[in-house]
């Protein structure tokens, strides 16, 4: 999965075709419309974008 920060103040990235937007305290908007709501995979709260498992600490380290 190759993901591209769009913008690190309102948190936008991009994978594939798709933007998404992480909203607090766990959804993220797929192309500024539909809901993504996360879930929990072992330990790691994340989100299944484009048939791949995307960590919140994953997510994270990209907008340092």
């Amino acid at each position: 999965m190759t993901i591209q920060v769009i913008d690190k103040k309102l948190f936008v990235f991009r994978v594939g075709k798709n933007d998404y937007q992480f909203v607090k305290p766990n959804f993220l908007y797929k192309n500024f419309g539909t809901v993504v709501k996360a879930t929990v995979k072992l330990s790691a709260l994340g989100w299944y974008i484009e048939n791949d498992f995307l960590s919140y600490n994953k997510m994270i380290e990209l907008f340092k």
